[in-house]
């Protein structure tokens, strides 16, 4: 459960994102690649939308292919209409709901019903929604909606829960506070109107909850929970008519209170503030220019889309674009262009990380923001970047990606109350309409008048103090003259994007399939493994693989320099990246300790293409000096800003630190990260692409030969070592590890440890994870709900090539490290004891929730090639998928129960880190 932070720094708002310039015809006579009325055989997914009774609006999604059923209720209610005085009322009341109802009065009943039938569950607030949602097997559907519905129609507020539970909201306020986006979005707060609602404080803590009462939050679920004033969402396997069945059987009962639509004024910036740059002082040592537009809401323009268009403009990475401009001059290192639509506003913001140099001469950078602005406004849209993303979005339309689970309807269920249910998807993510006016009905906002700027950085002398998170900042007014240059800037050396080669333009299937993965290439230190769809049907692909090369491992400068260069390529890449993103092709680039992994994903007609063009741009990859400076400087400030970072995310990464000897904590290593040079890294760079091995895999609608050709440039031979990599991970029985103990300048505590089953093989695994259903959720519920130990508690399959285990985690604001362990181990030996006398009934029924969820066949390219890769290449265990489903099968409760009571045993094999706050800080 949380509240969701207003999404200020680059979120992008559309389904598609795309800049470019090229399309099939840009005129009025385009026509589109596809027939939006046809429906491709492997498409099986059907919608149906009703309304209940009560006036509660219903979209049933049937897919007999989802892996399992999602349900998710949004309540258009938010913090927004928080009553004055206790402020986090929504945020709050969220939280109460899952905490017991009248037909279900046990408060674990609901998060523990989900868990046994292998689902997970989750809720947010915004200003103006509240989101439940959740994740089951289709068998426990009918029950879970039950249990759901009853959230809307009869909750408790048991009294010593309402008190308890305060406590939880404080914690996650408590968990923010270091959080620097989070503080600055509290800050922005302070330029709006205070007559306005969006100026509240939405998440709540101890001190604006202390006032509210049960009856309170009776009387709020009443006069805001009313049917007429949700949309439900469901997705599953089951039919339509049963769906709809389910729905009207349990949510008709909400009661229908005739809520009135609550509606915000869109005047929300006060209009007596005066235009200023709010400098402020982050947690992390970061610098960071961010500036966002207010304009009236924009959902009414979902044909032309117009607000996407210019986000996607002003965020692209094309030559000749803003991003290009400011990062040829060494002023960022990143750049991103964010839209962010709710009832009342809409915002366009621009989100710039700035280098030392652009730190200094952030006024110029502002200013090259307002000469891009101004050459859109002379340019105005560009008709290629409509037809464009018209013909792509229209292509996703026909041939979709698959999608499912509680975000999915979480998301479907949000834009229902801001669209209506009628042709939902087509609002979402069509382009219907080319529309310059309504492109140009945006310029008048994009000044300085209706632009909130924030400068973060560390180098100033703040005089003022936010209230809430206690953010210390300054404000420079901008005088007449400063304002009037902002609006007037010019600037010949911006173009538009240029033509997409990568466009699909063969969607049709091919009929080179396998029943299974073959190796298809096995030369010269590069190992590939292909696939043709047989199972998926549309046309997609994916293509998955490292670049092994020894020398990460090597030492912790080796791993940090592979971790620079890993940076530069993505920097280098942006641009032609963001082209293939355009194209519907995503392409991912990540350091390890062996190298470099990377994935190409999307449709599949240019794929083969763009895995050579990735392999030809990486040989002849150039290092300017402003590049490696930038990203040396960027890298260096993480490491630096590692010790601010949430301390369970701290001790996370420790522990997997811990676990694989060629993974160094990094921030333990700023020293070698300083003294990385450019000529470092220009010979590492030669001698990465001279030896590297390659291990790849490829599934999708692809033919074999594309594959092999995609790979052919990569060159005659390999020198590259792969022996080391069955030695990253530890056995750590074996290595005998002692307890980590680290500080943090977060203001909260951590623990987390691996208490270890086993060498990693089938009936481990099936045992570690039928464990972890049976006690994740008592383990969340008894040490978060009722010992409030913290807002982060967790129980986990732990698993890495060669080790399964349970993982468990806890963070606290209240308690020190040592004792959060302690806690941990005192609950273990009392569900040790529970363990053992579980009954058959419950075993079996957890067994067959997971295999349920095992055995459901894959949906996308992706899933295959992960699979693939990792039986190949991670795990040299070709078949282990269907060996595991086997092992749970075959794992009977009295077996069951002899492994527990070794596994929870008090001295048994565990790695832990302890994560310490510092004594001063509460």
């Amino acid at each position: 459960m949380k509240l969701w932070l207003k999404p200020f720094f680059n979120i992008s708002l559309a389904f598609l994102t795309v800049a470019s310039g090229a399309c099939t015809t840009s005129n009025d006579g385009y026509e589109s690649p596809v027939d939006l009325s046809s429906k491709p055989e492997a498409v099986k997914r059907k919608f149906k939308t009703l309304t209940l009774k009560n006036q509660l609006d219903v979209m049933l999604i049937s897919d007999p292919d989802v892996k399992q059923s999602a349900a998710a209720l949004n309540v258009a209610v938010g913090f927004g209409e928080d009553p004055d005085g206790q402020a986090g009322m929504a945020h709050f009341l969220e939280h109460m709901l899952f905490l017991g109802t009248k037909k279900f009065p046990d408060e674990g009943e609901y998060s523990r019903y989900i868990a046994s039938h292998q689902g997970y569950n989750n809720a947010y607030t915004t200003f103006e929604n509240t989101n439940y949602f959740f994740t089951i097997n289709h068998r426990g559907f009918d029950g879970a909606l039950d249990r759901f519905s009853q959230f809307f129609i009869a909750p408790l507020f048991t009294p010593k829960f309402v008190e308890r539970e305060k406590n939880a909201v404080n914690n996650e306020f408590e968990k923010n506070k270091q959080n620097d986006s989070w503080r600055v979005y509290e800050l922005a707060k302070l330029d709006i109107r205070k007559d306005h609602p969006a100026s509240k404080f939405g998440t709540g803590n101890n001190e604006t909850l202390k006032s509210i009462t049960r009856d309170d939050l009776m009387a709020w679920h009443k006069k805001y929970y009313s049917a007429n004033n949700m949309t439900l969402a469901l997705i599953s396997s089951a039919s339509l008519d049963e769906m709809e069945g389910m729905a009207r059987k349990y949510f008709s009962l909400v009661e229908n209170h005739k809520t009135p639509e609550v509606k915000y004024s869109d005047k929300v910036l006060d209009e007596s503030r005066k235009l200023s740059i709010y400098h402020v002082k982050p947690v992390k040592d970061h610098k960071q220019l961010a500036i966002s537009f207010n304009l009236p809401p924009q959902s009414q323009n979902y044909k032309n889309k117009a607000h996407d268009l210019m986000a996607s403009l002003i965020g692209s990475e094309h030559p000749g674009g803003l991003a290009q401009k400011l990062k040829a001059n060494g002023w960022v290192t990143d750049l991103f262009g964010g839209a962010y639509d709710q009832s009342h506003q809409f915002e366009l913001s621009v989100t710039l990380h700035l280098t030392d140099k652009g730190a200094r001469d952030y006024q110029k950078v502002l200013d090259e923001v307002f000469a891009y602005l101004n050459f859109i406004k002379d340019q105005g849209i560009p008709k290629g970047l409509f037809y464009e993303k018209k013909a792509l979005a229209e292509t996703y339309y026909v041939y979709p990606r698959f999608e499912e689970g509680g975000n999915y309807v979480a998301q479907m269920a949000a834009a229902m109350q801001k669209f209506g249910s009628d042709d939902l998807l087509k609002k979402m993510y069509l382009y219907e309409e080319f529309s310059p006016a309504a492109f140009e009905a945006l310029f008048p906002f994009l000044k300085p008048k209706y632009a909130q700027i924030f400068f973060s950085q560390q180098d100033f002398k703040p005089d003022s103090k936010e209230p809430i998170y206690g953010t210390e900042f300054k404000v420079e007014n901008l005088s007449k003259d400063r304002v009037a240059k902002l609006e007037s800037m010019k600037s010949s050396k911006f173009t538009y994007p240029s033509a997409n080669p990568y466009i699909p333009e063969n969607l049709e299937l091919i009929s080179d399939t396998m029943a299974k993965p073959e190796q298809v290439l096995n030369k010269n230190g590069v190992n590939i493994w292909f696939q043709g769809d047989t199972a998926i049907g549309l046309p997609r692909g994916h293509i998955r693989g490292r670049l092994i090369y020894d020398q990460p491992s090597q030492s912790a400068r080796s791993y940090v320099t592979n971790q620079i260069y890993s940076k530069i390529i993505s920097q280098n890449f942006a641009s032609w990246s963001e082209q293939l993103q355009l194209a519907g092709i995503n392409l991912g680039v990540y350091p390890s300790y062996a190298g470099i992994n990377f994935e190409l994903d999307g449709f599949s007609d240019k794929l083969p293409r763009a895995m050579a063009d990735f392999l030809e741009k990486l040989k002849g990859l150039e290092i300017p000096s402003q590049t490696f400076k930038d990203q040396k400087d960027a890298y260096v400030k993480d490491l630096r800003n590692a010790a601010f970072e949430s301390a369970y995310q701290q001790a996370i990464k420790k522990l997997r630190s811990e676990m694989n000897r060629y993974t160094p904590y990094v921030p333990d290593h700023l020293n070698e990260a300083e003294k990385i040079t450019l000529a470092d890294v220009k010979a590492y760079h030669q001698k990465f692409v001279q030896k590297i091995a390659v291990q790849a895999v490829a599934y999708g609608n692809l033919r074999k030969d594309d594959v092999v050709t995609s790979f052919a440039k990569l060159g005659s031979s390999s020198s590259a070592n792969t022996q080391f990599l069955d030695k990253a991970y530890i056995n750590p029985a074996r290595a005998k590890k002692k307890p980590v103990s680290m500080n943090t300048k977060d203001n909260n505590d951590a623990w987390t440890a691996v208490r270890f089953v086993g060498q990693r093989d089938p009936k481990n695994e099936a045992f570690s994870r039928i464990l972890t259903t049976l006690i994740s959720d008592k383990y969340f519920n008894d040490l978060r709900t009722h010992q409030q130990l913290g807002y982060v508690v967790a129980a986990f399959p732990y698993q890495d090539p060669i080790n399964v285990g349970v993982q468990f985690l806890i963070q606290s604001s209240n308690y020190p490290s040592k004792e959060l362990s302690k806690r941990t181990e005192t609950w273990l030996k009392g569900e040790r004891n529970r363990l053992a006398k579980i009954s058959d009934k419950e075993y079996t029924q957890i067994q067959q929730g997971l295999l349920a969820r095992l055995t459901k066949p894959f949906k996308t390219s992706e899933e295959f090639a992960g699979q693939i890769f990792s039986e190949t290449f991670i795990m040299d265990r070709v078949g282990y998928r269907q060996q595991l489903i086997d092992a749970v099968a075959a794992l009977d409760a009295k077996t069951f129960k002899a492994m527990v009571k070794e596994a929870m045993a008090p001295k048994a094999t565990e790695v832990s880190v302890f994560v310490n706050k510092p004594k001063s800080r509460s």
